[in-house]
């Protein structure tokens, strides 16, 4: 088999990170969501939750913010497109998200599309900006159902 052009590796690096990124956020990994951003990083949601993070230490605040009232969150991207122009990129995802709050026992569940730009690295391809804008979301309906805790053994894999 022929080696891998550079545009494939690209490609198959910046997917990686997408997949990187709702992993450790459906596993609350901190540290984990730190290294996917760069240091001048940029997180964007929009209405109806509409908030801004500047800078790598107000992302991941925003992000445990975000994070810490869901005893069970999944984020699952789907198809995205990328356009790479030398050692900057740019891609959109469409992507969905479910949590549970269970002090209130609502869920929230959502459906959005991600535009980021990413930047390489030293230490690969890291997100610069993230842009998620809302196209459907519900927070008012109560599911049945328990959150289970997640074990360490699953925090650790990766």
């Amino acid at each position: 088999m022929p080696p891998l052009d550079a545009a494939t590796l690209d490609d198959h690096a910046i997917r990686q990170l997408v997949h990187r990124f709702a992993d450790v956020c459906t596993v609350d990994d901190a540290d984990g969501f730190r290294a996917v951003w760069t240091d001048d990083a940029v997180w964007e949601v929009s209405d109806p939750f509409a908030v801004r993070a500047d800078g790598l230490d107000d992302v991941v605040a925003l992000y445990d913010r975000l994070r810490s009232p869901h005893a069970t969150f999944v984020q699952m991207p789907h198809g995205g497109v990328i356009r790479v122009d030398g050692d900057r990129a740019r891609g959109r995802w469409v992507m969905q998200e479910f949590g549970r709050n269970p002090g209130t026992g609502l869920s929230y569940n959502n459906f959005g599309l991600y535009q980021d730009t990413l930047v390489r690295t030293g230490d690969g391809w890291r997100f610069s900006k993230r842009s998620y804008q809302y196209l459907w979301v519900d927070v008012a309906t109560p599911i049945p159902g328990q959150s289970m805790p997640m074990p360490d053994a699953v925090r650790s894999f990766v």
